[in-house]
């Protein structure tokens, strides 16, 4: 039955389309529609995006490693990218450190939210980290046990696809935080941006 909600089997994702208004100097709207999370374990409860999300942990989150490859990642996204026609991505160390905030943040807050414990969203974490964006879209990502199983989760989500090949996106940050003691063990973020041009 599809609900807007899709069922996988590595974790529960979520990608965020953002619209920033002036005070960062405006991103080119990318959709209007709205994103839905992609959840693949029991809920407890009904959610939506932009609330923590309650989940019944895997069993095999809590008894396996987290790795994360900055290299297979983004061979995978590229690869991808190049099969649909559209330009390769660069690596952009500066977004990764916005994205490790996020993850980082995540983590510690024991939550999965595109809005931060302090409220602010995407735009508020680039405006932060000095980072100017002509666009800019984020994936985040709770369970995963490594960089492969966050990009088939999103890739299997027919919406979340959609972004990942986004022809406007030229930069990409990825980072993850790990938290043994949590009910969803890591915590993921990608951000997908193009710099303003000055």
């Amino acid at each position: 039955m599809r609900s807007g909600l899709f069922l996988w089997s590595a974790g529960i994702c979520a990608v965020f389309i953002v619209f920033v208004g002036a005070a960062v100097g405006g991103f080119k709207p990318l959709s209007p529609r709205a994103i839905s999370p992609v959840l693949s374990l029991p809920l407890e409860d009904n959610t939506r995006l932009g609330r923590p999300h309650r989940q019944v942990p895997h069993p095999s989150v809590a008894a396996s490693p987290a790795t994360m490859s900055i290299d297979i990642f983004m061979a995978e996204l590229n690869a991808l990218r190049v099969l649909h026609d559209l330009p390769e991505v660069t690596y952009s160390e500066h977004l990764s450190k916005i994205a490790a905030r996020h993850s980082e943040d995540m983590s510690a807050s024991e939550f999965v939210s595109h809005q931060g414990s302090g409220g602010q969203g995407l735009a508020g974490r680039l405006a932060i980290g000095d980072y100017e964006a002509a666009t800019a879209t984020e994936n985040i990502c709770a369970g995963q046990l490594s960089e492969q199983e966050a990009m088939t989760a999103w890739v299997k989500s027919p919406i979340h696809f959609e972004r990942l090949l986004l022809a406007d996106i030229t930069q990409v940050g990825l980072a993850m935080e790990e938290n043994p003691s949590s009910r969803y063990r890591t915590f993921w973020t990608l951000v997908l941006a193009s710099p303003e041009k000055t």
